[in-house]
């Protein structure tokens, strides 16, 4: 069963490939949130949950995918 914070990572990872390009979106990531590209890949890859900087910054960078 999917809880609230999978559904969170599944959108999150949805947005980051709608949004960057395919090759160096972590790289992008860094550049634009200040968190560095192995916690986003960790992220990406389900090696570790999103932490409270990398919701909020990506909610700043695209406030149209926050609900």
């Amino acid at each position: 069963m999917e809880t609230g914070h999978d559904k969170i990572a599944e959108r999150m990872r949805a947005v980051i490939d709608a949004k960057l390009d395919k090759r160096g979106k972590f790289s992008q990531l860094e550049t634009l949130t200040g968190i560095s590209s192995e916690n986003w890949k960790s992220f990406y890859h389900a090696r570790q949950r999103a932490n409270e900087h990398m919701i909020e910054t990506m909610g700043r960078l695209w406030p149209e995918y926050t609900f």
